[in-house]
């Protein structure tokens, strides 16, 4: 039988890493593996280990030997001799976490997809980036062809995704030998080529960039072979039909592989060469890419710190880059600074300084943990233990978790985390651990060494802490390891070291029963607690450490430790093997709160004053051939739920231009006497950019952000116009929503309403101190129909809070509005309304997101009756 997939493993001098790179291919979840490792001529001792491997795991290893030829010779020679369905790439100084080779063929055979991609882990020496592809999983699922975003963030690496094996074969795609920068030059072209591309969206690859400043060392003419590749992607982006829809993203990738190598060179002592590369850079995008500056690679909005701005700002312009680039870099450092400090000025917001009170804000912080561990540690600890086992691992309680557990039948009072201990059987143990966890929701904080290998981590999981110890077992002695800040009194030299800790081993575990849970602790758990603290552990000793156990001592060497950073985007996994289990602890921690379900009742509450809105509406649109369509999250309750989002507290309608304005026009005077039609032509200081049907009568329910406005501040439902465009997206219709978002800012810091605590510019700034609400509302309505034109074909929703790419739709997919049920009724939604929901929240937008993410947005609070108690919704 061929394998499900074939991973291709060059080598070459790469002993210091291979066998942790091995480990994790031969560890993998996926049984139908094969692993083609190709030694390319490797001088150093990498064939030993590649032959202990191979004579290891028969069935998974293929070896194979040629003479040196670089890279792409060797992922093409292993590429020829591969039979799985799939293939994929590993560098042999890379790892990759056990079951990516499963998840990332689960999803190419559910979905039939030729690729298969996913984000990257980058490991430097003492931190590790997680990225995440969150704001860009709508991209994925389709060809490039429709949807070429999915070339920023697929991005050039061959590593992360798996490809059809027939499908790259039956395409004659190889890497290029002899040339830097392979990956750029072929990826983006199999890409394109590719029935779809999908995702699974977390970071499995660890691609180790510790050494990354090697290339000060090997800098040479190689470099310029990046223009080799992007000519190699420009030429057959513009070959193809669809290439007027796809040149912003297609220049995007150039621009970004030309302007990453900034960030290397700099770092390089030969200025002359510097100069030469970066002048070469920019004779090459006037030449090829003559609009460069004009790309979406320069756009500000996406810009989210000040640093990257200034970094932008400076590679737009050629005579400053060539300055700042061969500058000291302390010049650099400081000018950085400077224009990032500037630019938070400009936008009204004070430089960070350290905040005032420490020692009295970290005692706050310490003690709302310990009231957290009270209350939530034994579920926390139950859950970690259950999620080990699902793994094959043997846990339990360890350290002052088991002391309170064993001594006083509960945990410590003064307890601020939670200890584990692990029994360690296997070199990517500590790997199965720390994807556990993860894969549930966990978030890895730190992961500590000893002489390369990982001794201890902490995570972080619903605002606890949990320490898990890795326990290894040699002959008649277990062995952990701790790290510790304080020092021996006899010797203060000795911080941050590394404790190890000597134990007889714990050959079985028992369960107990503590806080409605059962969790799991060593058998001989009293003559455990004795080795490590003597009779310490039988009382409270305030300042008690593993440094004075008995059993310790302190490593001369000491250890070192990695940071994990976890970017935007972050979620557990969604197995659905582990829902029953996520929904249990969150149903425990919400049952542990008395208010939860009353403020469930008090939100349904709310939720059915709106539907009466709703009903109103319906009826005078019915009445008065009005169109209408339920929108944005009401849309999504009415085709997921039948009802409201369980969490909603609004209702969102969206009418035509046409029909929105014969609305304002007919609805004041038809509508029943408790209720109002609010917009600014009819309501005095009205605050909002789109219209509101308010309930009058007095129901309890307000949003103090508007009490001050007006004596009506009850219950509404949103009525938001649909204007046409002339295009999907355009330049203009970026422009447009920029200029309404400048406005709708404006108005809220007139009125007073939510005012914004940073506006964007000077100018807006100025423009909204000086400027009359009544202008602004002129204005409003001019951004609103700034585009329109007969013949437009697209309708978009400005007013939305999601991007203009997300809310522009044709025409058709409005369409004659059919009908579904709502709560206890039928209201229209647009014809294709499956459609507009799969691009606005994803194509996954019939799952529930977590429940932690189940927010209620809108800051509604209500009267407790009789008193002048005044309590948030939710």
């Amino acid at each position: 039988m061929h394998a499900k997939v074939s991973v291709i493993v060059p080598v070459y001098n790469s002993r210091d890493y291979l066998e942790r790179c091995l480990e994790s291919l031969v560890n993998q979840t996926l049984p139908d593996i094969e692993i083609v490792v190709v030694n390319d001529g490797s001088p150093d001792d990498s064939q030993t280990i590649i032959d202990r491997y191979a004579e290891a795991y028969p069935d998974k290893i293929v070896s194979l030997s040629k003479e040196n030829g670089g890279l792409s010779d060797a992922r093409n020679f292993g590429i020829a001799r591969a039979t799985g369905e799939y293939i994929g790439f590993v560098d042999s100084d890379d790892f990759v976490d056990l079951d990516m080779y499963e998840r990332l063929y689960d999803k190419a055979a559910s979905t039939d997809s030729d690729i298969v991609t996913h984000p990257m882990t980058y490991a430097h020496a003492r931190r590790r980036i997680k990225g995440y592809f969150t704001s860009a999983l709508n991209s994925f699922g389709v060809s490039v062809a429709e949807s070429a975003r999915i070339l920023a963030y697929a991005n050039s690496f061959a590593v992360n995704k798996i490809y059809r094996r027939e499908f790259w074969l039956r395409h004659g795609f190889e890497f290029p030998v002899g040339q830097a920068f392979e990956d750029s030059a072929v990826i983006y072209n199999v890409l394109y080529s590719a029935n779809r591309v999908e995702c699974v969206n977390i970071p499995f690859y660890y691609y180790d960039r510790s050494h990354d400043a090697s290339i000060t060392n090997t800098m040479d003419e190689k470099l310029f072979d990046i223009f080799t590749s992007i000519d190699s992607i420009l030429t057959f982006y513009r070959s193809k039909p669809e290439y007027p829809q796809m040149k912003d993203w297609v220049e995007y990738v150039c621009l970004k592989h030309l302007f990453v190598r900034f960030d290397l060179i700099v770092k390089y002592d030969d200025k002359a060469f510097v100069r030469r590369f970066m002048n070469a850079v920019y004779e090459y995008l006037n030449r090829m890419i003559p609009d460069w500056r004009d790309n979406y690679y320069f756009d500000s909005a996406r810009m989210r710190k000040p640093t990257s701005l200034v970094t932008q700002a400076i590679r737009k312009n050629p005579r400053i880059a060539l300055q700042y680039y061969t500058a000291p870099r302390g010049v650099r450092q400081s000018l950085r600074r400077n224009m990032a400090r500037y630019l938070q000025l400009r936008e009204g917001r004070k430089p960070t300084v350290a905040p005032a009170n420490v020692a009295k804000r970290l005692e706050k912080s310490m003690q709302s943990k310990r009231a957290l561990v009270r209350a939530e540690g034994c579920q926390v600890l139950v859950l970690v233990q259950r999620l080990l086992a699902e793994a094959g691992l043997e846990s339990f309680a360890d350290s002052s978790t088991l002391r309170g557990l064993v001594r006083d039948g509960e945990l410590e009072q003064d307890l601020t985390s939670i200890d584990v201990g692990v029994l360690m059987t296997s070199p990517v143990d500590a790997l199965r651990v720390r994807t556990a966890l993860e894969r549930f929701g966990f978030r890895c904080a730190r992961e500590y060494f000893v002489q390369g290998q990982p001794r201890m981590a902490y995570f972080r999981f619903a605002g606890i802490t949990v320490n898990t110890y890795h326990y290894r077992t040699d002959g008649d002695q277990m062995r952990k390891w701790t790290f510790h800040a304080c020092c021996k009194p006899e010797d203060p030299s000795l911080r941050r070291s590394v404790i190890e800790m000597v134990h007889t081993p714990i050959t079985e575990t028992t369960t107990i029963e503590v806080g409605g849970g059962t969790i799991r602790i060593p058998a001989n758990a009293e003559r455990f607690l004795e080795e490590t603290e003597e009779v310490y552990w039988q009382r409270t000793e305030e300042h008690w450490t593993h440094s004075h156990s008995p059993s310790a001592t302190f490593a001369v060497d000491g250890g070192d430790y990695v940071t994990y950073r976890y970017a935007a985007g972050f979620s557990r996994a969604g197995d659905e093997h582990l829902e029953e289990l996520y929904e249990q602890f969150y149903n425990h921690e919400l049952a542990e709160r008395a208010t939860v379900d009353q403020d469930r009742e008090v939100l349904r509450e709310l939720q059915l004053l709106m539907l009466e809105i709703l009903k109103e509406v319906d009826r005078i649109c019915r009445e008065h051939d009005i169109t209408y369509y339920l929108g944005e999250g009401t849309l999504l309750g009415a085709i997921r739920h039948h009802g409201y989002i369980p969490w909603d507290d609004d209702i969102d309608i969206l009418m035509t231009r046409p029909n929105y304005d014969r609305f304002i026009r007919v609805a004041p005077g038809v509508i029943d006497s408790g209720f109002q039609v609010e917009h600014w032509g009819l309501v005095p200081k009205y605050w909002s950019a789109f219209v509101k049907v308010r309930m009058l009568r007095d129901t309890g329910f307000y949003q103090s952000t508007i009490t001050h406005l007006t004596e009506r501040s009850g219950p509404y439902i949103d009525i938001f116009p649909l204007d046409s465009v002339p295009h999907p997206i355009s330049p203009e219709q970026k422009r447009q929503k920029k200029l309404f978002n400048r406005y709708r800012r404006s108005l809220s810091f007139k009125s007073g309403t939510n005012t914004p605590k940073v506006f964007k510019t000077k100018l807006t700034r100025a423009y909204s101190r000086f400027v009359t609400i009544p202008h602004l509302y002129k204005m409003i309505d001019r951004t609103y129909r700034m585009l329109e034109a007969p013949g437009n074909e697209y309708l978009v929703n400005l007013a939305s809070y999601y991007s203009v790419a997300n809310q522009t739709f044709h025409v058709d997919m409005y369409g004659e509005p059919r009908y579904v049920q709502f709560e206890d009724g039928e209201y229209p939604v647009p014809a294709q309304a499956e459609d507009i929901l799969r691009t606005v929240y994803g194509r996954n937008y019939l799952k529930p997101p977590n429940i932690e993410q189940r927010k209620i947005a809108h800051g509604w609070e209500q009267r407790v009756e009789g008193t002048d108690v005044r309590k948030p919704v939710g």
